[in-house]
C-alpha cells in the first residue's frame, strides 16, 4: 500500500486501492489507470502541439497574403489603397479577394 501511495504522489497517478480487500492493489486496474492517464496526457500534448503548428502555418499564410497585396498595390501605384488597407481590415480583405485570391476567407 505504501508503494501505491508513493507512486501516486511522485507520478501524479490516481491508482486506486481496493479497500474491500484490506487496501491491496489490483495490478490490472493499476495498469489500466496508468495507461488511461498516459493516453490522456499524450492526447492533450498532441492536440496542443497540433494547434500550435496550425496557428503558425496560418500566420505564415496570412503574412504571405498581406505581403503579396502590398507588393501589388505598390507596383501599381495604389498608395492610398495601401494606406487604407493598413487600418481597415474589411477593406484589406476586399483587396486581397480582388487582387490576390478571390476565395480568401470565404
Amino acid at each position: 500500500m505504501n508503494s501505491v501511495i508513493a507512486i501516486n504522489t511522485f507520478t501524479g497517478a490516481k491508482i486506486p486501492l481496493d479497500n474491500a480487500e484490506g487496501g491491496r492493489l489490483d495490478m490490472c486496474r493499476a495498469t489500466e489507470v496508468l495507461v488511461e492517464e498516459g493516453l490522456a496526457k499524450g492526447l492533450e500534448k498532441g492536440l496542443a502541439k497540433g494547434l500550435a503548428k496550425g496557428l503558425e502555418k496560418g500566420r505564415i499564410e496570412e503574412r504571405e497574403y498581406i505581403n503579396k497585396l502590398n507588393s501589388i498595390l505598390l507596383d501599381s501605384g495604389r498608395l492610398d489603397d495601401l494606406a487604407k488597407s493598413t487600418t481597415d481590415a474589411e477593406y484589406q480583405k476586399q483587396l486581397i479577394r480582388e487582387l490576390v485570391d478571390e476565395n480568401y476567407m470565404k
